[in-house]
C-alpha cells in the first residue's frame, strides 16, 4: 500500500483540515483593515484567478451573497469574463508564479 505522503505529496489533507481556521483569520484581518478612501462608486467585484487561485473568490461570493448589494464575479478566463460592468473592484489572485527580473 502506498504511503500517505506518496498519495498526498502537497499535504492537501492538512490544507482542507485547516481551511475553516484560515477563513476565520482572513475575516479578522479584513475587519482590521482601514481603507484610505470610500469605495461607494463600485458597481461590482471581480475576482480573477486561474485554477485553485479562483477558489477564494468562490468562497467570498458564497459567504457575501446576502451581505452585498453588488455582484461578485469570479473569472477564470484570460481575458476576464466579458460583460463586466464599469467601475469594478478588481482582485487578481495568483499562486506559485516565478517572477524573473
Amino acid at each position: 500500500m502506498s504511503s500517505y505522503k506518496t498519495l498526498d505529496p502537497q499535504n492537501m489533507h492538512q490544507s482542507i483540515y485547516d481551511f475553516s481556521d484560515h477563513i476565520e483569520i482572513a475575516m479578522d484581518i479584513g475587519k482590521s483593515i482601514s481603507l484610505n478612501r470610500p469605495y461607494a462608486d463600485i458597481r461590482n467585484i471581480v475576482v480573477a484567478g486561474m485554477g485553485g487561485s479562483a477558489i477564494g473568490g468562490d468562497v467570498v461570493r458564497t459567504l457575501a451573497k446576502y451581505e452585498l448589494n453588488i455582484p461578485i464575479v469570479v473569472s477564470r478566463n484570460v481575458p476576464p469574463t466579458p460583460g463586466i460592468r464599469k467601475k469594478p473592484f478588481l482582485l487578481l489572485i495568483t499562486h506559485g508564479i516565478k517572477v524573473h527580473k
